[in-house]
């Protein structure tokens, strides 16, 4: 174990080597270490990250966190600003809020088949370019601002599997496609979820969804097609204002 704030702020400490035997890092334990480069051990049996662990350091480029992590405090990789790659162990069920919040270098990432929710702000002011979720088939629930804010963020793909899509999950994804899967299930799309979405020029929302919040495609300036689904129950107001 690597207790809570162990090494909060030590601003100078580079490559940190970890053991295979370690099996958790408690919340703030490298807290703004600006130049910090994480190593871990082949084989790690590390399955825990606590919340704010490697918040904001500043000049980290990549973290490789290993797959038997099973659960992620919230911002435990926020406003890490340098960071280009990184992923997400294919045993992690929930990703937490604001995970990679503010990294806004990070163009890519897979989210594995084990994801069953994305938390609020999970990947707000990233630079993700495409996101591919059809294989995640126990994916449900997208929270609120999850992707808000990838400006150059593309094609996205929907499973069938998903059931909601938070309040301004997408807004300010200016470039965004969104498909969604044959059979979808979704229900709910929040309140300004697409909002602003200024390139989007076709939506082809679910007949499944029963309820859109306000403004959910509003000020797409180039939406050219647009559906309203069957089982809608009622217009939001400025749904496509």
């Amino acid at each position: 174990t690597i207790g809570s704030n162990t090494f909060d702020r030590c601003s100078n400490l580079s490559t940190v080597k970890f053991p295979a035997s370690l099996q958790s890092i408690g919340a703030y334990a490298f807290n703004y270490c600006d130049k910090i480069a994480p190593e871990f051990a082949e084989g790690s049996s590390l399955k825990s990250i606590g919340a704010y662990a490697f918040y904001s350091c500043s000049e980290m480029t990549s973290i490789s966190i290993p797959n038997s992590v099973e659960e992620i405090g919230q911002r435990a990789f926020a406003s890490c600003r340098k960071l280009t790659t990184a992923n997400i162990p294919t045993s992690l069920k929930e990703i937490p809020a604001g995970l990679f919040s503010s990294c806004s270098e990070l163009t890519g990432i897979t989210i594995p088949a084990s994801v069953q929710s994305i938390g609020e702000s999970a990947f707000y002011d990233c630079n993700i370019q495409e996101l591919d979720l059809s294989s995640l088939t126990q994916l449900k629930t997208i929270g609120p601002s999850a992707f808000q804010s990838n400006n150059n963020l593309g094609t996205v793909k929907f499973p069938a599997s998903l059931q909601s899509i938070g309040n301004d999950a997408f807004m300010y994804c200016y470039k965004i496609a969104p498909e969604f899967a044959e059979g979808s299930i979704l229900k709910s799309i929040g309140v300004r979820a697409f909002y602003n979405c200024r390139e989007m020029t076709s939506i082809s929302i679910p007949n499944s969804v029963e309820e859109i919040g306000g403004s959910a495609f509003a000020a797409c300036n180039k939406l050219a097609t647009a559906n309203i689904p069957a089982s809608l129950k009622a217009i939001p107001e400025g749904m496509f204002s």
